[in-house]
């Protein structure tokens, strides 16, 4: 590998570390304090029934925000952004039932939520995504 071959790819490796990151930050920070938050007003319970919505509404916002601030010239990132929300969501669907399981003493979510949260945080991910490559595309066409 020549010297400008070898910074390429660590330009290109610290651009998909900082994709993901920023991905993992937006939506786990983004559906556990909304989560949290919403305890405050609703009953325990409710909240349990609305982590979908809240896991749809952070997955949108990292998948725009993370495609707008760190996407260009990303090869693959389409399957960059799924497997951001796959990882997102995992970690979001182990923390809120360890929260729910401290709050309640019971298991809140069962293996078709997570089946739910897996569908709903890659396919807000993906349509928060092409929305950015849209707006992008829109804003360079002017």
């Amino acid at each position: 590998m020549h010297n400008n071959e070898s910074g390429g790819l660590q330009k290109t490796s610290l651009q998909v570390a900082k994709f993901i990151g920023y991905f993992q930050l937006v939506s786990i920070g983004g559906t556990v304090l909304l989560s949290l938050f919403l305890t405050t007003f609703l009953p325990i319970y409710s909240v349990v029934n609305t982590v979908p919505w809240v896991l749809a509404f952070s997955t949108l916002v990292a998948g725009y925000s993370a495609v707008d601030r760190f996407g260009r010239g990303l090869e693959r990132l389409r399957l960059l952004v799924i497997l951001s929300a796959v990882i997102s969501t995992i970690f979001c669907l182990l923390l809120l039932s360890g929260l729910f399981f401290y709050f309640i003493q019971e298991l809140a979510f069962d293996w078709w939520d997570a089946i739910l949260f897996l569908l709903v945080g890659v396919g807000c991910s993906e349509m928060g995504a092409q929305l950015a490559l849209k707006y992008q595309q829109l804003k360079n066409a002017k």
